[in-house]
């Protein structure tokens, strides 16, 4: 079995009030964690167990994912996920859960007060709201304001209440299938660290024209109502499902498990590369945008196995996927050609410190990518483009 698996068959316990559902090292070690009480009840808080990169717990769990002979025994697993649900049942039950997470920060963290060993009574566990991320939230009136000169008011989608959507599965860790009111399955997207590049990734897939390969515009905005705030802030949005998973699984699950998936018919590929080659064309044509972040767990497929890109916060990609000079932003273009008072503009996320409020730029939050020109960022998406390409090609991810 997986990490993933098993930390999900030891959550199956009917006493447990949490659910471990991944573990994930793509910023840190974590484990992501949602309640389970009245299971379809909760919204999609998107809550996070942290490992201390150098502890036991992380080590193990990162050795057992990063190779299927890695020496580390299943039980040893088990027990990891066994202390962790532990800890997190006994902080559950000394208060009213339900009345913490309605207050909750959207991206919270649980953190552990050791993981090298220490079980039991002395185990600790307590959970660290994600205030920083509260700053920064903005209201619709906000956001319709700096949208204006992109979207008209009454192009925007209706809004919806977080507290109304239920969490059916993690997919991410921004990112859940929940259930509408109505009982539709669909996608929330939220944020559990930049605000600002939520709020572009709305922006784009609401001003550019629609593409069938491009990820439809936000059938709603989720709004929610916190303390301190006079409005309702705007915690994110929400997509349409897309059954068939993302290019990323496919190719994984090809590769661990052949049994379970048939060879890609050479139609298939053609078909895949084609599609994501027209949507390129179409955002580089007249989205008048660009994709910064061109990789096969940001292009989904849809139920008529068709090709969607997804993810347009526009805030780069892992050194994997992206082109040399990119490593190095020296090398780059210091002043983009068409839109030098951009460039030099003090609210230009290229010239602000970390962690800025949105402002509403047109390029998104990729330094290197500002920076460039036209010609430049389309040069950097070809050498993605061709990485991509080679991955439904060969049936393997690079």
């Amino acid at each position: 079995m997986t990490v993933d698996a098993i930390l999900r068959d030891v959550s199956k316990s009917p006493l447990s009030s949490w659910w471990l559902e991944k573990f994930d090292t793509d910023v840190v070690p974590n484990i992501y964690v949602s309640p389970v009480q009245s299971r379809l009840q909760y919204p999609a808080y998107h809550l996070t167990c942290y490992l201390e990169p150098n502890s036991h717990y992380a080590r193990t769990l990162t050795t057992a994912s990063d190779s299927k002979n890695s020496g580390i025994e299943e039980r040893e697993i088990r027990e990891i996920a066994k202390d962790i649900l532990s800890r997190l049942n006994k902080w559950s039950m000394r208060l009213d859960l339900r009345h913490v997470l309605q207050g909750v920060t959207i991206g919270s963290r649980f953190r552990l007060d050791d993981t090298n060993g220490m079980t039991g009574d002395a185990a600790r566990i307590w959970l660290a709201p994600n205030y920083e991320l509260h700053k920064r939230y903005l209201p619709m009136s906000r956001l319709t304001e700096l949208w204006k000169p992109y979207i008209a008011s009454s192009e925007l989608p209706p809004l919806i209440d977080f507290d109304v959507l239920r969490s059916r599965r993690r997919l991410h860790n921004s990112i859940s299938e929940v259930l509408l009111p109505s009982g539709e399955v669909v996608i929330f997207k939220s944020v559990i660290r930049v605000v600002a590049s939520m709020y572009h990734e709305m922006r784009e897939l609401l001003r550019m024209p629609p593409h069938p390969n491009i990820m439809s515009r936000p059938q709603y905005i989720v709004t929610r109502r916190v303390s301190g705030a006079e409005q309702p802030i705007v915690c994110g949005f929400i997509l349409r499902y897309l059954p068939g998973g993302s290019l990323l699984e496919w190719l994984t699950t090809n590769q661990s498990e052949p049994a379970v998936y048939h060879p890609l018919l050479l139609q298939t590929k053609i078909k895949w590369i084609r599609q994501i080659i027209l949507a390129l064309g179409h955002l580089y044509g007249p989205a008048k945008s660009f994709h910064s972040a061109l990789r096969p767990d940001n292009i989904v497929i849809d139920e008529n196995d068709n090709i969607v890109l997804v993810d347009f916060e526009q805030r780069g990609s892992s050194r994997r996927w992206q082109a040399p000079p990119l490593w190095r932003e020296d090398r780059l273009s210091q002043v983009a050609a068409d839109n030098p008072d951009w460039a030099e503009s003090r609210v230009n996320p290229a010239n602000m410190p970390k962690g800025v409020f949105y402002s509403c730029p047109p390029h998104g939050y990729h330094k290197p990518f500002i920076k460039a020109s036209d010609r430049e960022r389309q040069g950097f998406e070809m050498y993605s483009l061709a990485k991509v390409i080679w991955c439904p090609v060969r049936g393997r991810n690079v």
